[in-house]
């Protein structure tokens, strides 16, 4: 018994928790379609808006580019209100018109039809006033907001056209005509244009340092080229030497081949001398041994010539003692 209600207890707890998912369930779809529903009809309504929005705003861009481009013209819109009094003063001429002519046409008392008359005259009169009164604000409101909006603004538009034209000249700053928004703009404005103004002296500085650093590098090659230049002069020159040097060497070589040729002719030659030295030399010795001989006879001449000589002494003699014989016959004979 206690197991089969135990069961039953689980069983029921199933069943209730099996209830409680379907209908969480059952409840997370119809939020979904409701969302579904509500996201559908916003979107409906919505494009329809959007749509009349965006051509509203086409709309009015197109007048404001058309016809109030300008603040002045802006401004000037509100002599609209001008025209409306004029419109109304208008209207009431007319409806005092008529009502004078329903008066005549009713046989009124012309007590009555002269204070009638004179208080509609008096509204007219009123009426009028306000127009007067109207375009005079008007004229000046237009002047005084001109001379409020429009001033401050065409001296800001110029000090920034004069700034963006030319060389852009920005140590100007912007008039501070008035106190309210506008000067805060143009406060603005000039903080824009000292930081600017602090940018571009910290870039002309760093432009100046670029300018030096240039200038130094474009020195260094500047001396760079010159040295390459001169070396490249002293490497043609030293060519031009080797090249000199190499033809001097060729001429040596030339010179050393033509000196070897003739030391090899003159070594010929000097064989050949010596050949024929030697061919002397035997021929001296054999002059020499001639000599020697010759000698001989030459000294054997010699002593020959000494005994010759003394002959011819001798004979000398004789003839001298055979002249003065001869010259003592002459006398002799004389």
């Amino acid at each position: 018994m206690a197991q089969l209600c135990s069961t039953l207890r689980r069983e029921k707890r199933r069943e209730l928790r099996g209830r409680n998912f379907s209908a969480s369930a059952e409840g997370e779809r119809i939020k979904a379609l409701v969302a579904r529903d509500v996201n559908h009809r916003t979107r409906t309504t919505l494009v329809p808006r959007s749509s009349k929005m965006q051509t509203l705003k086409a709309l009015y861009e197109s007048v404001e580019r058309q016809f109030f481009n300008t603040l002045t013209k802006k401004l000037s819109s509100l002599f609209l209100l001008v025209l409306v009094s004029a419109l109304l003063y208008w209207v009431a001429l007319n409806i005092r018109s008529d009502i004078m002519l329903q008066l005549r046409g009713t046989q009124t008392a012309p007590a009555a039809l002269g204070v009638n008359q004179s208080q509609l005259d008096l509204l007219s009169n009123a009426i009028l006033l306000s127009t007067l009164f109207t375009l005079v604000m008007v004229s000046f409101m237009v002047w005084y907001f001109r001379h409020l909006i429009v001033r401050p603004v065409m001296s800001m538009t110029r000090a920034l056209e004069e700034v963006a034209s030319g060389e852009g000249d920005l140590s100007r700053d912007l008039p501070l005509l008035t106190h309210d928004e506008i000067r805060g703009l143009a406060s603005t404005c000039n903080l824009f244009l000292a930081k600017q103004r602090e940018i571009i002296s910290s870039i002309q500085g760093l432009t100046v340092q670029i300018a030096v650093e240039s200038a130094r590098s474009l020195k260094n090659i500047s001396d760079s080229s010159d040295s390459a230049t001169d070396q490249a002069r002293f490497a043609r020159e030293v060519m031009d030497q080797s090249n000199m040097a190499v033809g001097s060497i060729e001429d040596v070589s030339q010179q050393t081949q033509g000196i070897s040729s003739t030391t090899a002719q003159n070594l010929s030659m000097a064989r050949d001398s010596y050949a024929e030295l030697l061919e002397v030399t035997g021929n001296i010795s054999q002059i020499s041994s001639s000599l020697n001989e010759f000698g001989g006879l030459v000294s054997g001449l010699n002593e020959r010539s000494s005994s010759i000589k003394s002959i011819v002494g001798l004979i000398q003699q004789i003839s001298s003692q055979t002249n003065l014989l001869a010259l003592n016959a002459a006398i002799e004979a004389a």
